[in-house]
């Protein structure tokens, strides 16, 4: 248990925020697309019905479930949610790009690219079992 202390002392403090947004964004996520499965709420989008509101549920879950898991590694110092995280930073890079005509888009796509940054860092990466000391 001790070497267990230790190596969550040595956790990188922006890990542990990056994490607890990945966190807090999964749980959003999972509640949204339990309301969307529920129909819950109206998603007003014209003529989309029963089965499609629930696919959108169910979507919305499983990044949500994808997502919370991720926030957890991260926290544990899972090595397998670096790449989930790369990869989904990513692809939140990718459907950003379209967004920033709005403000929100650019602001969005500038968190995911500090975001990126930062998990190739050394510290990061050896604190995930990237790359040693």
């Amino acid at each position: 248990m001790a070497s267990r202390f230790v190596y969550m002392v040595n956790r990188p403090v922006l890990i542990t925020i990056i994490g607890a947004l990945f966190l807090i964004g999964g749980l959003l996520y999972i509640i949204s697309g339990i309301a969307a499965i529920l129909n819950l709420y109206d998603l007003d989008m014209g003529s989309l019905d029963t089965l499609s509101t629930s696919a959108v549920g169910v979507t919305a879950l499983v990044i949500g479930i994808i997502y919370a898991l991720i926030g957890y590694g991260f926290i544990m110092g899972w090595k397998i949610m670096w790449y989930l995280a790369v990869i989904f930073t990513i692809l939140g890079i990718i459907i950003s790009i379209p967004l920033v005509l709005v403000l929100v888009g650019i602001v969005t796509l500038i968190i995911y690219a500090l975001v990126l940054y930062y998990l190739f860092r050394p510290g990061v990466k050896e604190f995930f079992g990237l790359q040693k000391a």
